[in-house]
């Protein structure tokens, strides 16, 4: 695909899986993407092993909707993309190997209706399997609405460092892929710091003036994982993310501190469920439901 660096919003070769796109209606396209077995980010989770990791189909999604977006449905270049909400079911695979990924993606829309947004479902096939479906809802806007909706932005000159959390916590390898610090359970909740390291590819790739929402749901992935790994004294590795429902209200500001939040825990049939909130200025912008289930040999 011709311009892919342009079509996906990414900067570097590592963080790019889609390889190309094909329409099959005005509302059924179809996708394919590369699988990348030794990954610095994607492949480090513990919790996947040889397995596809489930925020890999995430961002694999959002590549499909940003690609179809410019090609299909002729959004410019220079718009901006707003996530409303995006929601991932994922159906552990087999080990990967050489197989193909691939992808069907359907639309509310047809290219036809010049709309400023949409939703994708996009239902991943590893090999002709289904391994996982994604909904995502979108809309668009011209960079000089943006700009116009960002001129006042508070920022501040720097954030107080935090200790990031040791990559174990949360089911990771290596120190850099780690999202968070100074967790903590003072108050009634358990929170945490996002901390978002400035030379990790995968976290900075996308560049907004903003956290992004793939950020965004990382950390409050990590908080999870982090909560089973030191409160519950859980083996994390055996905990698989099955499901997710990420809404995004507003801006979350790159220069001043964000926490996520855990507000609600549950456990049944060895699957704990989660609701995090990500707050700002005590404020909520975010909320991502989470569902981890353990497996076993």
């Amino acid at each position: 695909m011709e311009n892919v660096k342009l079509y996906t919003h990414k900067k570097n070769e590592s963080e790019i899986f889609i390889i190309n796109t094909s329409p099959i209606s005005d509302n059924h396209f179809q996708a394919e993407f590369k699988l990348i077995l030794n990954h610095h980010f994607y492949s480090d989770f513990l919790a996947s092993s040889n397995r596809i990791n489930p925020l890999f189909l995430l961002e694999c999604a959002r590549q499909a909707e940003t690609c179809l977006s410019h090609t299909e449905f002729g959004i410019a270049l220079g718009s901006k993309f707003l996530l409303d909400n995006w929601s991932l079911t994922y159906f552990p695979s087999q080990p990967v190997g050489t197989k193909s990924l691939k992808a069907d993606v359907y639309t509310k829309y047809p290219p036809t209706n010049k709309t400023n947004k949409n939703e994708f479902t996009i239902i991943f096939k590893l090999n002709g399997t289904i391994i996982g479906t994604v909904a995502i809802e979108v809309r668009y806007i011209t960079s000089q609405c943006y700009t116009l909706i960002r001129k006042t932005q508070g920022r501040c000159i720097s954030i107080a460092a935090v200790l990031p959390l040791p990559p174990s916590c949360v089911c990771y390898t290596k120190p850099e892929n780690s999202i968070l610090g100074d967790l903590n359970d003072i108050g009634p909740y358990v929170n945490a710091v996002i901390n978002i390291n400035k030379k990790n590819k995968s976290f900075n790739d996308h560049e907004q003036d903003h956290i992004t929402g793939m950020n965004l749901t990382e950390a409050a992935k990590q908080i999870c994982y982090s909560y089973l790994s030191i409160y519950m004294h859980e083996k994390i590795e055996r905990f698989i993310l099955v499901d997710l429902n990420g809404n995004f209200f507003s801006y979350v500001e790159m220069y001043i501190p964000a926490m996520v939040v855990i507000k609600k825990i549950e456990l049944l049939n060895d699957i704990y469920s989660f609701d995090v909130d990500v707050t700002q200025n005590k404020k909520t912008l975010a909320t991502v439901n989470l569902k981890l289930r353990g497996e076993y040999e």
